[in-house]
């Protein structure tokens, strides 16, 4: 039996889609299934209940070092990275969903953002809870006398 891959949002992440889901009800109740941002809900849909749970783990997806572990699925403007249980790649957690323009010259990258986030311990706890090492930091240890 295969087990289901379970997939969670972050506050973070359940914030934007909330976000990206009310942009776009106005053109669903209008039958605008072809409107922009209907056309960016349904693949943010595909993306977290099809894409993600199917190869969750796929090394194509995974971003370069300090974070490896972390994963990502793109489309457009939007960004989707997210990290998994180490123990029984069973659980993925979407860390947020990014949804702006790339421009890495920008302090408002969202790329960039997120790396900063990832790398300043915003997610230090969700890492610890899939037993996920923490990034671009060295444990101190200090000697005992």
């Amino acid at each position: 039996m295969v087990k289901q891959i379970v997939v969670h949002l972050t506050p973070t992440a359940q914030a934007s889609y909330e976000k990206i889901a009310n942009d776009a009800e106005p053109f669903i109740q209008d039958g605008d299934e072809l409107h922009t941002k209907v056309q960016k809900l349904r693949w943010l849909d595909r993306a977290i209940d099809v894409t993600i749970p199917s190869d969750p783990f796929n090394p194509n997806r995974a971003l370069a070092e300090p974070l490896s572990s972390i994963f990502i699925v793109s489309e457009g403007s939007l960004r989707i990275p997210y990290t998994g249980s180490i123990k029984d790649k069973r659980a993925v957690v979407v860390l947020c969903i990014c949804d702006s323009p790339r421009n890495p010259l920008s302090l408002r990258d969202p790329v960039t953002i997120f790396t900063n986030m990832t790398l300043t311990g915003a997610f230090d706890e969700i890492f610890r809870l899939l037993g996920v090492k923490p990034f671009g930091r060295t444990i101190s240890v200090r000697p005992i006398h």
